[in-house]
């Protein structure tokens, strides 16, 4: 006996609420929801820029080692320089493929990271609703109408901001939400 007046005070208590309590949630819910897009959006940028700086800080180490390269052959070598220097140009060579490598796999990483993102972004978004008009007839009632259409009566109070469910009038029109 107690579980069932604590049935129905749960349900009144929830019966209570204003189409506008429940739209204010769902917009606190959407802007929660976009906060936590937007910080993920940061997450990945800073990641990103991470990966750009690091590499433009290699390509300056390979740049400043070709500028000792040149600056070496300028000078007068001998056979053992030259060598050395052929040495050096062949490491710089294979560290500058390596680098291009490098920088193709982190391209495929952000392009796959950013195209994964925008998926589920697209995939986050709810689809418009589709809706359809009743016209009251004489005798219905509002859960009549809402089982006829598959949908529950408190989503039609909300959608038409109906003050009082339980006086329709015929002929009034009622826009029911889809399922």
């Amino acid at each position: 006996m107690r579980l069932f007046f604590l049935l129905i005070l749960l349900l009144s208590l929830t019966a209570c609420r204003t189409p506008r309590e429940f739209e204010a949630d769902r917009q606190a819910q959407e802007r929660a929801l976009r906060r936590q897009q937007e910080m993920e959006k940061q997450r990945q940028q800073a990641k990103t820029q991470l990966l750009i700086e690091d590499t433009e800080a290699q390509l300056t180490d390979i740049r400043r080692d070709v500028a000792s390269v040149r600056s070496d052959l300028s000078a007068k070598a001998t056979n053992r320089d030259l060598q050395n220097i052929e040495g050096r140009i062949a490491a710089v060579e294979e560290q500058l493929n390596r680098l291009d490598a490098q920088r193709a796999r982190d391209r495929e990483e952000i392009i796959n990271i950013l195209s994964q993102r925008m998926a589920e972004l697209m995939a986050s978004r709810p689809a418009p609703p589709s809706s359809r008009t009743h016209v009251v007839a004489r005798g219905e009632t509002l859960s009549a109408i809402a089982a006829a259409y598959g949908v529950n009566s408190r989503s039609i109070i909300q959608t038409n901001n109906l003050s009082n469910p339980d006086n329709l009038r015929i002929g009034q029109k009622l826009v029911i939400p889809g399922n």
